[in-house]
């Protein structure tokens, strides 16, 4: 049994479960999927820790994003370093990355 969604803007639709809506991706969560990009972490091996973000946000607020772009299939989670979960940008995720920086 598939899920039917459709796309409206830049957030997904999920028509099964009452039409629950994702947060728009903004240019803050763009700042995240930059600092993937330009550093290379493209792989479960090479992955970045939230901690290692150089961005002035607080843990929290980064984790949420992540999150976020996780649900969209931009970002996913890689191995593990020393119990933090590391994070890498997906084909899809430098697709819409590249999209949106033109």
């Amino acid at each position: 049994m598939s899920v039917n969604y459709r796309q409206r803007g830049s957030r997904r639709v999920n028509e099964k479960n009452g039409g629950i809506h994702l947060r728009r991706i903004d240019l803050r969560d763009l700042a995240l999927l930059n600092e993937l990009h330009d550093g290379n972490y493209l792989n479960k091996f090479n992955g970045l820790t939230i901690r290692g973000f150089r961005l002035d946000r607080t843990y929290d607020a980064i984790y949420k994003r992540l999150i976020l772009l996780e649900s969209y299939g931009y970002v996913h989670r890689g191995f593990q370093v020393a119990q933090a979960d590391t994070y890498f940008i997906t084909q899809e995720g430098i697709q819409f990355y590249e999209k949106a920086r033109t």
